[in-house]
């Protein structure tokens, strides 16, 4: 799961909006199979898959106390200039 999502991610290709939506369908068909994730481990898997000029961004979501939800991190990643 972690290396697809690993694989997914190409921003130049697809941009930020295509990775969200083709995660959010990995996790829709884990869910259809009854596997679910923590949706604290979908933020850090993805946090954890961005590519290294998104660390200061990484690093201040990990390092707070509560995560943003999955829609929360979407909405700032969209946002934020790179």
């Amino acid at each position: 799961m972690l290396m697809k999502k690993n694989c997914l991610y190409e921003e130049k290709k697809s941009g930020m909006h295509n990775y969200f939506k083709e995660v959010k369908e990995i996790l829709d068909q884990l869910e259809g199979i009854n596997f679910s994730i923590l949706q604290e481990l979908d933020v850090l898997m993805i946090l954890n898959s961005l590519p290294i000029h998104y660390n200061i961004f990484v690093k201040t979501f990990t390092n707070k106390i509560v995560l943003p939800t999955l829609e929360e991190l979407e909405l700032q990643l969209l946002n934020e200039k790179m």
